[in-house]
């Protein structure tokens, strides 16, 4: 079978962290599809995770 590839961006990791719908699709199609994402999308998702985590515990 050839291998079938999705690129994830930043939005998609962040939707997959932050829900469970996109984490439901992926779990769904991870037997079908091979998921990639470049590093810089995963250090986008990971700086806007702080950021947002970071505004929610201000008083």
């Amino acid at each position: 079978m050839v291998a079938r590839r999705i690129v994830l961006d930043a939005n998609i990791l962040i939707r997959a962290m932050r829900g469970v719908k996109v984490g439901r699709l992926l779990s769904t199609y991870a037997e079908s599809f091979e998921f990639c994402a470049p590093s810089i999308a995963f250090e986008d998702a990971e700086a806007i995770r702080r950021r947002s985590w970071q505004a929610r515990d201000r008083p």
